[in-house]
């Protein structure tokens, strides 16, 4: 019966912008003019992906409450991602292996082993035909792995496929240094992959703060640096889901560094308070499981560019 709620996912994606310097009556006032750019074949990322769930959970059957405990969930993955095939807006075909992959769930403040998961040391293809379409996951033979595995990796590859729609939105975009933007909800649902876990997004901001460089190390040759990565920094605010209804309502509050040049997300750390309802049981005998907590996420991705 206590199953874990944290099947709900969180995928974060944005897009920001270079940085230049404009006039205004006399003074220097710095912004930002969006740009974005494509997958491209080739391309490679090792991602880092960590987060952390606490609820108070509650079993409740009419009115009254049958249990009730505390549960804390941290996930932790680590693995690379090629890109095998794409086209002008989106990824159809990567590689993606997993160097690790860690879940430890602890109850009522128990002990809890950190369980090491089943698709760690192993290959898959993931594939998205259709922009809209299923997701298609199989090892680098075309052989299909087993459901354990599947339903791992399904978890937190969602966003492979899909168009990255904040990269496109603001494309040409110019945006000053502390200007909030108000973006349309519907878009937070498309690239947070809150669809289906929480529904309705009541709020959804960004506010550019400045910009950063990320050092690369040496060239190939051993010799030279490699020019350092211009990123952006903006702080993000959303707001979404409706209490009095089965889901999960979040308030996420958090920073994302970004590519100037590419708007492909560097790293991302974001958290707040989250409540969860579920219905369980079959018709006349069903209760309801609710949780209320926070979470936190830390996400990194170092990327490497094609040499053509």
């Amino acid at each position: 019966m206590r199953r874990s709620l944290s099947g709900y996912r969180l995928l974060l994606a944005a897009a920001l912008v270079p940085c230049l310097s404009i006039s205004a009556q006399g003074q220097e006032i710095e912004s930002c003019r969006f740009r974005y750019r494509p997958p491209q074949v080739g391309e490679e990322a090792q991602q880092t992906v960590e987060s952390n769930l606490q609820l108070t959970v509650s079993m409740q059957m009419s009115g009254q409450v049958i249990d009730s405990f505390d549960q804390q969930v941290e996930r932790k993955h680590s693995r690379h991602l090629t890109v095998l095939r794409c086209d002008e807006e989106r990824i159809l075909l990567a590689k993606v292996s997993y160097q690790a992959s860690q879940l430890t769930t602890t109850t009522k403040g128990e002990p809890a082993p950190v369980v090491e998961q089943p698709i760690v040391g192993k290959t898959y293809l993931i594939a998205r035909p259709e922009k809209d379409g299923e997701l298609s996951i199989t090892y680098e033979d075309g052989t299909t792995p087993p459901e354990q595995e599947l339903a791992v990796v399904r978890a937190n590859v969602d966003g492979i496929g899909r168009p990255n729609q904040l990269g496109q939105y603001f494309h040409g975009r110019t945006v000053k240094i502390g200007q909030v933007l108000q973006l349309p909800n519907e878009l937070a649902n498309e690239v947070m992959g809150l669809r289906d876990a929480v529904g309705k997004v009541t709020r959804f901001e960004m506010r550019l703060v400045g910009r950063r460089q990320i050092e690369r190390g040496q060239n190939d040759d051993g010799t030279t640096a490699k020019p350092p990565i211009e990123c952006a920094v903006i702080e993000i605010a959303i707001d979404a889901g409706q209490p009095e209804k089965e889901g999960m309502k979040l308030q996420v509050r958090g920073e994302v560094v970004m590519e100037i040049d590419t708007c492909r997300t560097h790293a991302a750390k974001f958290g707040g308070p989250v409540a969860v309802t579920e219905l369980r049981g079959p018709p006349g005998h069903q209760f309801t499981v609710a949780g209320h907590g926070k979470m936190n996420v830390a996400i990194r991705s170092d990327h490497a560019d094609v040499h053509r």
